[in-house]
């Protein structure tokens, strides 16, 4: 009778104890949410404000090789004498030294609304209505290899283009002096400007040995 009655009494005091947990757990329960709520709104807000900047940064890539040899293939095929380095210690990804002139050509592979002014470092992307992220500015970098290049080669102009992926809108000021190209039609407009006449020639063995002997390739 002992026994029974100590796994009563035991019994009654587990079932006390699992209903006051259960209440308190319920009474908690809308703060908890609110906690939530209030969390997620907070890193809602901070994305909209800083964008990636509060995540982990992932490198934007280079051109990949497949795509780079597709536009060096494609150029090779036209006729007349020029040479196409793929660059690897500059900001850049091609450099087309052709009898008309030099070339030099840089993917940027963002996709959204890059807004801002050539001169800045670095420029606003807006990813979404509410998505804004800070990214390097490419129209510095081509730049800063184009100053690069004129160390070597002296005062020879160099034609810039930046080729942008298909899903990314320009709205940068100032950018006179560098073309910008959608991937999709980039190749047929460069092919159409190194079929034009030259007016002047340059040595493009010359200048070629000279590029690869300061910078490689």
């Amino acid at each position: 009778m002992i026994i029974v009655d100590y796994i009563f009494r035991y019994s009654l005091t587990v079932s006390l104890i699992a209903n006051v947990i259960t209440n308190i757990f319920k009474s908690l329960t809308p703060i908890f949410a609110i906690i939530m709520v209030i969390t997620i709104v907070n890193i809602l807000y901070r994305y909209s404000k800083y964008g990636s900047k509060i995540l982990p940064k992932f490198k934007s890539p280079k051109i990949d090789d497949y795509q780079q040899n597709i536009m060096i293939n494609s150029i090779n095929k036209l006729g007349g004498n020029r040479k196409v380095i793929s660059l690897t210690n500059c900001q850049s990804d091609l450099l087309i030294i052709d009898e008309k002139g030099i070339y030099l050509l840089l993917y940027y592979n963002e996709h959204g609304t890059l807004i801002g002014h050539i001169t800045d470092q670095k420029l606003k992307l807006k990813k979404s209505e509410y998505v804004f992220t800070e990214v390097i500015n490419p129209f510095q970098m081509i730049l800063e290899d184009e100053i690069k290049l004129l160390k070597i080669i002296g005062e020879i102009p160099i034609n810039k283009y930046i080729i942008f992926n298909n899903n990314c809108n320009v709205q940068v000021e100032d950018i006179s002096n560098v073309e910008t190209l959608l991937l999709r039609n980039s190749d047929h407009i460069l092919k159409s400007e190194l079929k034009k006449v030259a007016k002047k020639s340059i040595d493009v063995e010359e200048y070629y040995n000279k590029i690869t002997l300061k910078i490689g390739n």
